[in-house]
């Protein structure tokens, strides 16, 4: 009775359809554009993406170089502060889909000239 049960489970699993390998509907990126920069005055915060650019974006993605030597905060809508999202040395924030923010992108670091990179794809 057992080995009927486990044989009938079995079957039903196998017969089940595989979700997993469901694909989501692919983007096409018609451009790709890169919006890397740098603080240009420490301590106040700087746009990364304007809202006007990002409009009709399909992605966005912003990196703190690996090498970095303090974080890099970030905000979406309004101005990115020390309370901001923080990117430790090679951490990164990619936002897709169809979901994706279409406004504006901000950066804040404590040190002037501190890097950063980004891209957007439309």
């Amino acid at each position: 009775m057992r080995s009927r049960l486990v044989a009938g489970l079995l079957a039903l699993f196998l017969a089940s359809p595989a979700y997993a390998d469901v694909q989501p509907t692919p983007y096409v990126l018609n451009l790709i554009t890169r919006c890397s920069g740098a603080i240009t005055s420490g301590g106040v915060s700087q746009t990364a993406i304007s809202a006007a650019t990002n409009a009709g974006s399909k992605f966005w993605f912003i990196q703190n170089p690996p090498l970095a030597t303090e974080p890099l905060y970030i905000d979406v809508g309004e101005a990115a502060g020390p309370t901001s999202m923080a990117l430790t040395a090679g951490a990164s924030l990619t936002l897709g889909g169809p979901a994706v923010w279409q406004g504006q992108v901000t950066v804040y670091a404590a040190t002037t000239s501190h890097a950063y990179t980004c891209f957007y794809g439309q």
